[in-house]
Formats: structure tokens, C-alpha cells, sequence
């Protein structure tokens, strides 16, 4: 099953900054790479690999400065894992690099690397959406005060330092890690908004 819809960043996953952005990097027949092959390619990857359900998320281009990431959302040996790209300008360079990306999973499960494979994966697990992980506020997870100043510098000092002891494999629990994730993308969020 191959779906199509908006695009929908998955949470945890850091973004690229615009003036950061690869410009080409793939090519296609001398040329750039078109997205519908990418597309078809990148569903081809995820078909070979195993992958059921899944849905690859961008969003119509109609200018250049539109977001030219892409996501996908698929399910894999009963789990559900998301994977995405923004580094590139073009949607057809960000979905290529996800096709290659699945491809050097399937050769580590071809050549007699599964269990490295799962544990690849697990960095890919699908988080909960940020409504469903965020019960508290960003400040409380983060365990910032008011009144102190808080900057991104603030937030990734205290985001880092969280995750070092609530990550999976330092004994904490891929919810808490989850939390945090939330909490940390919708501060810097927050913090982006008053500076503008």
C-alpha cells in the first residue's frame, strides 16, 4: 500500500536550516532528479525491504522557497518507523537520499547484518504525535524555570543533558525520550517565534 499526503515532519527529527540546504548533489540522465522517478524509486526500496503501509509525506512545490522536505511512515516487522529528509533544495534530492538510505538498510540485512539492521532502526522508531506526547509543558519536561533567560543554546544544553539519561539505551524508555523530543522542538519553536 502506497499513500500520498501533506507534508508531516516526524517529531524528534531535526530541520535543516534554508541557507544549509545541498543544492543538486543527485542526478538524473545529466540532469536533475525528477521526483516522480524518485518517488517511484524510493516506493521500489521500501517494497524490496519489506516495508507495508507505507505513506510518504511532502508538500506541492508552487515556488522556491516552499519546503522541499519529504517523510515517510511505513511499517516494518510490526513496528512503525518514519525516516525523513530536508538537506537537499529539491524534493527530488531529498526523496532519492530516503531511497538510498533504505538501500543501505537492505544491505545490511542482505549481507548477514540483521541485527545491526534493527538496531539502525530503532532510531527510526515512529514517536507519537506531538499532541499525544506532550501532557506537560515544554518548560516542565525541559525543567526550565520562568524567569531565567532561556535562548536555543539554553534548550539544547538541558535537551542534551536529558537525553544522555532518558534515552532507551542509557536505561530510560523511548516515551520519555519522546517527551523530551517534543518538548525540545516546541521550545525552540517558541523561542524562533519571538525573535521574528
Amino acid at each position: 500500500m502506497h499513500q500520498q499526503c501533506p507534508l508531516r515532519w516526524p517529531a524528534g527529527w531535526r530541520r535543516t536550516e534554508p541557507r544549509r540546504r545541498v543544492y543538486g548533489y543527485f542526478s538524473q540522465n545529466g540532469g536533475p532528479v525528477i521526483f516522480a522517478d524518485a518517488l517511484e524509486k524510493l516506493a521500489h526500496e521500501l517494497r524490496l525491504l519489506g516495508a507495508r503501509n507505507f505513506v510518504v509525506s511532502f508538500n506541492e512545490i508552487r515556488s522556491p522557497g516552499d519546503d522541499p522536505g519529504v517523510s515517510i511512515y511505513f511499517l516494518l516487522d510490526k513496528k512503525s518507523l518514519a525516516m525523513a529528509c530536508d538537506r537537499y533544495t529539491t524534493q527530488g534530492a531529498n526523496c532519492r537520499s530516503l531511497s538510498h538510505a533504505v538501500n543501505a538498510m537492505r544491505q545490511l540485512a542482505r549481507h548477514g547484518g540483521a541485527a545491526m539492521m534493527d538496531r539502525a532502526f530503532e532510531g527510526f522508531a515512529a514517536l507519537p504525535s506531538p499532541k499525544s506526547a506532550a501532557k506537560r509543558s515544554w518548560q516542565d519536561v525541559l525543567g526550565l524555570i520562568d524567569g531565567v533567560r532561556i535562548d536555543a543554546e539554553v534548550i539544547e544544553h538541558r535537551y542534551r543533558a536529558l537525553a544522555k539519561e532518558l534515552h532507551p539505551d542509557a536505561g530510560g524508555s523511548h516515551e520519555a525520550m519522546s517527551e523530551v523530543n517534543v518538548a525540545r522542538e516546541q521550545a525552540l519553536r517558541e523561542i524562533e517565534a519571538l525573535d521574528l
